[in-house]
C-alpha cells in the first residue's frame, strides 16, 4: 500500500495487498447518530419501565407512601370543612401541615368528601409529572437548539425512579415545582422583551 498525490493535490492510498480486506469504519456522522439512538433507546427503555407501573400506582387504593398521603388526604379533608390547617397556638398543640396551601386547595376539589380517596391527587401528580417531562424538553431544546435533546431530556427525566416512587402519589413533590416553575414559563425571546 501506498501514498500518492493525485491531480487535486489531495493524498490517496493506492495499491495495497490484493485480495486484503480493508477495514471499514462508520462514518463521524454515521456513528453520532448510532450513539444519539442508542442513548434515546436505554433512557425509553427506563422510561417505559417506570410508566408501566403507573397505572397500579394511581389507582392503588391504600397509601402508598408510609402515612404521607394519608395525613395530606386528612388535611385536605379538613381544609375543605374550613378547618384550619395551619396554626401555631401552641396551647391547643400545633397543627402545622406538610405541604404548602395551594396543594391543599386543589386536592379540596378533586376529592369527594362523601367518599374520599387518593384518586384525585393521584392524578394531578401525574399530569403534571408529565407537563415537567415535556418542559424538560422545551427547556432543553430552547437551550441546545437540537432535537435530540428535545428527545433525550423528557425521557431521561422520566428513568428516574424517583419519580415513579413520590411524583405519582398524594404529595406536591411534582405538582409544586410544576405550577411553580412551568407555570410561567415563557421563551428566553419573550422573557428579554417584557423586562424593556
Amino acid at each position: 500500500m501506498s501514498v500518492a498525490t493525485n491531480e487535486q493535490g489531495k493524498k490517496e492510498v493506492t495499491g495495497g495487498a490484493t485480495g486484503a480486506a480493508q477495514p471499514r469504519t462508520l462514518r463521524r456522522s454515521s456513528r453520532t447518530t448510532l450513539a444519539a439512538f442508542g442513548a434515546c433507546l436505554i433512557a425509553a427503555l427506563f422510561a417505559f419501565w417506570n410508566l408501566r407501573t403507573w397505572s397500579l400506582r394511581i389507582t392503588y387504593p391504600g397509601d402508598r407512601n408510609s402515612g404521607v398521603e394519608g395525613i395530606v388526604l386528612a388535611e385536605t379533608l379538613e381544609l375543605r370543612e374550613g378547618l384550619p390547617i395551619y396554626s401555631a397556638d401552641v396551647a391547643d398543640g400545633f397543627h402545622a401541615s406538610a405541604y404548602g396551601p395551594l396543594h391543599y386547595l386543589l386536592g379540596s376539589r378533586l376529592i369527594d368528601p362523601e367518599h374520599p380517596g387518593l384518586l384525585g391527587f393521584r392524578i394531578l401528580a401525574a399530569s403534571t409529572t408529565l407537563g415537567s417531562a415535556a418542559a424538560c424538553g422545551v427547556l432543553a431544546f430552547w437551550v441546545s437548539g437540537s432535537w435530540l435533546g428535545a428527545v433525550l431530556a423528557p425521557l431521561i427525566y422520566l428513568s428516574f425512579a424517583v419519580v415513579s416512587q413520590f411524583d405519582v402519589t398524594a404529595r406536591s413533590d411534582s405538582t409544586a415545582p410544576f405550577l411553580e416553575r412551568e407555570g410561567p414559563i415563557r421563551s428566553p425571546g419573550e422573557g428579554r422583551a417584557s423586562q424593556k
